[in-house]
Formats: structure tokens, sequence, C-alpha cells
């Protein structure tokens, strides 16, 4: 019979002695006994046994420390056996082109995600696609998606929430940036959405904008406003402009492009036709800001946008979102959906408020005086 004695860090085991077959719950509760044991079995090499001395434990420490070794392996690997892992949750995420603001939004998405427990490349694989600016590009990889069997795809800008509605009704869609999904029939309501789609409009008041304009440049009678009639968010979003601008007794002259190309001409051809240039919820003006302040800066014109991004590019102002908390509420929105909850029953989110930004650098070379006390409210200023 074995004598035992000693510290379990140091057991020696013959395992020899243990027959592993396939009844594993007989197995791991053997070993679950041997863990337990504080007693050391002295196994030698020879196949001896006897109460150790400190020189006999010196000798053959090296044969006790790498049977300890082995014993914890087996034991970690037979007491893993009853569990399953987890499967990783599986995101397609489409863009369609690629510039600050979205790129900031799809940034802090992921970002946010991992923080809500979600983490890109371990729990969650997160698949990001950028459609280029062509709509059948979209189309193309929300298709994509939906074949690959997605646990959810989060859309950005309405083109790809509109080519995600239209391909699946099945996978839950969450979608951000989009200015009026009611308008473009993404949703049945804001407060019930219905069906597999919900997430996160860009909407602000226009008319918010207008009055900002209105305060800044009190001698303006025309609004210039470039826009892209591909856009179907921008088209719903010029509907809200040219009534509101009608009611404040102003003209708007509208100039349509096809591509981010053609928009340095079109600001240019508003040089004397307008009092100031504005433009909303337009991705593809948004692509070429700069070409717009190049003109604005030349003719001293003043240029207003609807987001921080464009003010932060040269734009004198805007009153807009928080474009970054619009990417946290999405990613909020999925992992209620991965929780359990349906699109359906998750409201839209709607912001009412917004921030102040201010370009001082960009007011100054387009002849437009900030007053102080709109200085002192602005949530940034740039310069």
């Amino acid at each position: 019979m074995l004598r035992s004695r000693g510290n379990p860090f140091t057991q020696g085991l013959n395992w020899g002695n243990i027959a592993l077959d396939s009844h594993f719950q007989r197995q791991s509760k053997q070993l679950k006994k041997l863990a337990n044991d504080w007693n050391l079995w002295q196994v030698l090499p020879d196949g001896s046994s006897h109460e150790m001395n400190n020189k006999a434990m010196s000798k053959y420490f090296p044969f006790l420390t790498l049977r300890a070794l082995a014993f914890c392996a087996i034991a970690t690997l037979l007491a893993s056996c009853g569990e399953k892992a987890k499967p990783q949750v599986q995101i397609g995420l489409v863009k369609i082109v690629s510039h600050p603001q979205l790129d900031m939004i799809e940034n802090a998405f992921v970002e946010e995600l991992g923080r809500l427990g979600y983490r890109d490349g371990e729990n969650a694989k997160v698949e990001r696609k950028n459609a280029q600016g062509e709509i059948s590009t979209a189309q193309s990889i929300v298709k994509y998606f939906v074949d690959s069997k997605k646990d959810i795809i989060v859309t950005m800008t309405t083109p790809c929430a509109q080519a995600a509605a239209r391909l699946t009704t099945n996978i839950p869609i969450v979608f951000v940036a989009v200015t009026d999904p009611l308008g473009a029939g993404i949703i049945k309501s804001v407060e019930q959405p219905g069906g597999n789609v919900t997430g996160v409009s860009d909407f602000f008041p226009v008319e918010k904008q207008i009055d900002l304009i209105l305060r800044l440049v009190p001698s303006t009678k025309a609004i210039g406003i470039p826009f892209d009639p591909a856009q179907q968010g921008s088209v719903l979003t010029l509907r809200r402009i040219e009534k509101y601008a009608k009611e404040k007794g102003l003209t708007t002259v509208k100039v349509s492009v096809a591509n981010s190309s053609e928009v340095y001409n079109a600001a240019k051809s508003l040089i004397g036709r307008a009092d100031v240039i504005y433009t909303a919820s337009d991705i593809t003006i948004a692509t070429a800001y700069e070409a717009v302040v190049k003109v604005c800066v030349e003719s001293r014109i003043p240029f207003f946008v609807s987001a921080e991004d464009g003010v932060q590019r040269g734009a004198v102002a805007t009153l807009g979102l928080d474009y970054e908390r619009s990417a946290k509420d999405a990613a909020s929105i999925v992992k209620q959906i991965l929780e359990g909850k349906k699109p359906a029953e998750i409201p839209v989110k709607v912001y009412n408020e917004g921030l102040l930004y201010v370009n001082t650098t960009a007011a100054e070379k387009m002849g437009v005086t900030i007053p102080q006390e709109l200085l002192k409210s602005a949530a940034k200023i740039y310069k």
C-alpha cells in the first residue's frame, strides 16, 4: 500500500495506473478527488515508494514536477469536455462611401460595441464594406451579407439602408446616418418601426439651421443649395428647406450634381446668385466640402452645413448632431437585438436638440462676424 504525505504542488502520480476511456464523467470525478488530495503519492521512477527525505525529493523533483503539470493539463481538458464554445456573432457593416464623418461613425460604433461586450475579433466579427459611392455596389454587398447569413446588418446612409430593407425581411437591420427613414420607406413609424428594421436617424430640424444662418447673415435673401438628386435623404431634406425658406421670405437656388467631381463647378455657378451656400444631409456634397470651401473663401460667400464634420473642414457654423453619440446609440440597439429584443419593438432614435459648432477662421475668411454670446454657447470652436 502506498503511503502519502506532502504538498499537492509536487504530487507524483503514476499515470499508467489510470485507464483513460470514453466515460469522461467517471474520469473527471476521479481526477477531482485526486486534485483535492493534499498528500503526496511517493512514486519513484523505479516503481518503488517510500517516505521521501530532502535528498530524495531534490533528486526526483523534476519527475514530480512534470507529472504534476501533466495532471493539471488532463484535468483541465476533461473539465472542459462538457462546455460548448459560444459562436462568434457575425455582423455585416456597409457604408456608401468613405469620408471623415462616416469613418468616425463606423469606428465609434465598433468601439462602443466592444465596450458593450461584443468585441470585434473575439466574440464578434464585424465585416466592414465600402460601396465606393455606388448604389449598385451597396446592393451587392448587402446581398453578400444576406447569403452569408449574418446575425445583423448595420447600414450607414439611406441608400444602404434601403438596399438592405429590400433584400431581407429576416435578418435584423440597424441603420445609422439616415435622415428620414419614414420618408425613405424603411420603417412604418418612428415609435414602432415594424418588420426587421430600426436604428438611429440623423434628422435635425433644418428650420433651426436656417434660423442660425439668418442670425449670422441677416442680409440673406437667397440660399444656394448644391445637392445630389440620387441621394433620397438629400431630396427629402431639400423639400423641408424649401418649405421653411418660403415661410421666411427666402428664395432657394438649387444646383444638382451627379458625383463629387461636379461639386466645385456647382458651387461656382452659385456666385452672384446666392447670398450663402448651405448643404444638408447630402453625402455626395459632404465628400467634396473642400471644393465648396475654396469657392466660398475666394468669393467671400458664407458656407453653412448640417454636421460638425463640415465645420471642422471649413464651413462657418452649424447647429447639428453629435454623430459620435449616434454611433454609440446604434451599438446599443445592436446589443439589444443580440440579447433577444426584436427590431420592430425598438423605437427609432431621433434627436431634437443639437450642438453649436463654429469655425472662427472660416467665418473671418467668408466675411461673417460671430457674436460673442454665440461663441460662449458653442460646443466646439474650430480655428
